[in-house]
């Protein structure tokens, strides 16, 4: 059967080299016998050559604009061509950016004297590659710095005991406070009697940043007053006062100032007379006997044990050369002892920081000032390439964003795709789709629930290990569960309770269970699932939450990145009529029609990771370099960058891969030069396993470079 050539209907068939010599041929022999000489020396068969060779490369050219109509063949301009049909372009380069805010953490800061303001286009650079250049996308000014304040709770008011509190001060030394009684106060000293004396006097000896002074002696006729007097004489002193008498003893304000610690000298009374130092003054009066100096003397404190204290850093008055400077992270105090009670009740202490110090700054962004993927680390754009009085330093404590080059063939004609799959409204799919495609949006995910009935969500602070638990569902108790339990047995358990056939149970120990009463008694007027009891534990113990969760017949979109306007367009664009959209996030819009709507989605949850790796490499035989060494130590910086750029390519709720397809190690698994190594990564520092993690439904992975620790030898 002969073959037809062109356009046919299997697409288009080009004829090639052998087939058009050949026909040439037989069109000679036709025109000029059938004994001619087409050997390939002679002057026919030059000819041929010649000829079949021209019109095979039109044929060629045929197929190729053919082709170039379809993605499966388009190149260059021809790929653009089939993205303006469906009204798209290929994406240019884009630039580095500072990242937006990660777990409370700027992605740009810039600091100087409070009121500064940093004019727009200001031009910031990459330490040791001046070349690298920022512009500050938008004017900021310098703002107040903010003092630290730790909160120092009690689980109960006691009435007996003491404790101790201890912190790392700013040059590393741990330094603890004496024992502090129950009975203490947050910034007033007290001095007791153990009886109303009726002769003698006493002096009250005052010692602050090592400093003592002593007060003339105090008669046991004299009053509150006097006592006062006697202390404002002494230098330093003039602003306390003093209330009390002998019978209910007399209690001293310092003011907003540095407190001595109290002591009695010389008594004649006959009596005993006991000092309660302030909570303020024992921590004001902490020595580092390293530096030889007293680095809280700026602190003040507030409160009681009734309602707590509020200890404020940097607030009050420097005594000394090395003030613990408020207006910078603290580490949060410690309890060192405890034997405080309420009764027979024991008062458990937390310590938790409410403030944290910062100093005069501005929160920025920024954009490089050229196109292209140039990685820039946390902490090296910091030199100030146009200068402003009172703008002192800069600094980006994240990762900038690192920019791409123009897209490629392959990659515009896969974002087609995707795009095309996006255009229809209402699929989950699409809406995820038309919010990943919203500028700067670097991840997104979406959750539906296909039911009437509203869920409830049980969610567990780490995936356990261990243990067992009991929840209290729809009024009833659920039988003992296992941490290694699945959604199925669980819903088997629930469904065996009277009245709860219906339930429908869903999810892991990764992703929480989600609980769907599914039936007539469906909905949040359902009792909220409650726990029980609990003794899961995964090294520590796994705490379990519960909380009603997406309403029947609506859906949560979980995206990273972009501003909270444009998403929540994208999904009001593309979401189906009559189908609410659920979230922590709620933003307003306005409709077509003038009419005010809200719009609500979530954020994930970002998770710190830390790696670290160890290589052996052949840079040394033994003790003794080798000169044919194929490690480079400059390769190390690049691995960072690469585990960074795998660990932050894993989607919301992925699986965190060390070894394998998508694995961490594929950043120096073909670094020339490396022996042996050992890969350890996890959610906390210093890990040590290298076990894969499975991220919680809303988690996000988050990789910084200085979070990733890379050594050799």
């Amino acid at each position: 059967m002969a073959t037809t050539y062109g356009l046919t209907a299997q697409g288009f068939v080009p004829k090639r080299l052998s087939t058009i010599a050949s026909e040439i041929e037989a069109s000679l022999r036709t025109a000029f016998g059938q004994n001619i000489n087409l050997l390939p020396e002679s002057v026919f068969g030059q000819l041929v050559g010649i000829f079949s060779e021209r019109e095979a490369l039109l044929w060629e050219l045929g197929e190729a604009v053919y082709a170039s109509q379809y993605p499966s063949g388009a190149e260059g301009t021809s790929v653009d061509n089939i993205l303006a049909l469906n009204n798209l372009r290929r994406l240019g380069a884009t630039p580095t950016i500072t990242s937006p805010t990660e777990n409370n953490v700027p992605g740009l800061v810039l600091y100087g004297t409070p009121g500064t303001i940093v004019p727009a286009g200001s031009i910031i650079s990459v330490f040791g590659t001046p070349t690298v250049q920022f512009s500050l996308d938008a004017t900021v000014t310098i703002g107040s710095p903010v003092d630290a304040v730790q909160a120092i709770v009690f689980s109960n008011v006691p009435d007996t005991g003491q404790f101790t509190l201890s912190i790392d001060d700013p040059s590393g030394n741990t330094l603890t406070t004496p024992v502090i009684p129950y009975d203490a106060q947050a910034a007033l000293s007290v001095i007791g009697f153990s009886s109303v004396p009726v002769t003698g006097s006493f002096q009250i000896t005052l010692t602050k940043g090592g400093a003592a002074l002593t007060t003339a002696a105090i008669l046991y006729t004299d009053n509150a007053a006097a006592v006062q007097a006697a202390i404002q004489a002494l230098s330093g002193y003039g602003s306390a006062t003093v209330s009390g008498d002998f019978t209910a003893g007399f209690t001293i304000d310092w003011g907003a100032t540095t407190q001595p610690l109290v002591t009695i000298t010389a008594n004649t009374l006959g009596v005993t007379a006991t000092p309660v130092d302030s909570l303020q003054a024992q921590i004001n009066n902490l020595y580092d006997s390293s530096d030889l100096d007293y680095p809280y003397t700026d602190v003040l404190v507030s409160g009681s044990f009734t309602v707590g204290f509020m200890v404020s850093f940097g607030a009050g008055s420097v005594l000394g050369s090395n003030p613990s400077s408020g207006d910078q992270p603290q580490p949060d105090f410690v309890v060192a002892s405890n034997s405080l009670q309420q009764g027979i009740t024991v008062t458990n202490i937390s310590v938790t920081t409410t403030q944290a110090g910062l100093k005069a700054q501005a929160i920025g962004s920024a954009t490089c000032t050229a196109t292209g993927p140039n990685f820039v680390p946390a902490n090296t754009l910091n030199v100030i390439g146009s200068p402003v009085s009172g703008w002192d330093l800069v600094t980006n404590p994240l990762d900038c964003l690192t920019g791409t080059n123009i897209e490629t063939d392959t990659e515009a004609l896969a974002r087609r795709t995707t795009l095309l799959a996006a255009q229809a409204n209402g699929p989950l799919q699409s809406i995820v789709e038309k919010v990943a495609q919203v500028p700067f949006v670097t991840a997104a995910i979406g959750f539906e629930n296909l039911t009437l009935a509203a869920n409830q969500l049980v969610e567990f602070s780490a995936v356990p290990t261990a243990g067992n638990f009991t929840l209290q569902v729809g009024g009833q108790n659920t039988p003992s569960f296992s941490y290694t339990d699945d959604a199925g047995s669980i819903q088997t358990a629930i469904q065996a309770l009277p009245g709860l056939s219906d339930v429908l149970v869903t999810g892991s120990f990764y992703s929480g269970f989600t609980i769907d009463f599914n039936g007539v008694d469906g909905g949040q007027q359902q009792p909220l699932t409650a726990v029980v009891a609990n003794t899961l534990t995964a090294g520590g113990a796994v705490s379990i939450t519960t909380s009603f969760s997406r309403p029947g017949k609506s859906f949560e979109i979980v995206a990273q990145g972009g501003s909270d306007q444009q998403i929540a367009e994208a999904i009001y664009g593309a979401k189906p009529a009559g189908i609410e959209s659920y979230g922590s996030t709620s933003v307003q819009i306005t409709d077509a029609f003038g009419n005010p709507y809200s719009i609500d989605f979530s954020r994930p949850t970002p998770v710190d990771f830390y790696v670290v790796i160890a290589l052996s490499t052949d840079l040394y035989n033994g003790a003794v370099p080798n000169p044919s060494a194929k490690f480079n130590p400059q390769s190390v910086q690049t691995i960072q960058q690469d585990i960074a750029a795998i660990g932050n390519a894993v989607p919301i709720g992925g699986l965190v891969v060390g070894f394998g397809s998508d694995g961490l190690i594929g950043a120096f698994n073909n670094v020339p030069g490396i022996r042996s190594y050992t890969l350890y990564f996890d959610r906390a520092p210093a890990p040590s396993t290298n076990t894969n993690v499975q991220l919680q439904a809303k988690e996000l992975a988050l990789f910084e470079t200085f979070n990733i620790i890379v050594s050799y030898t």
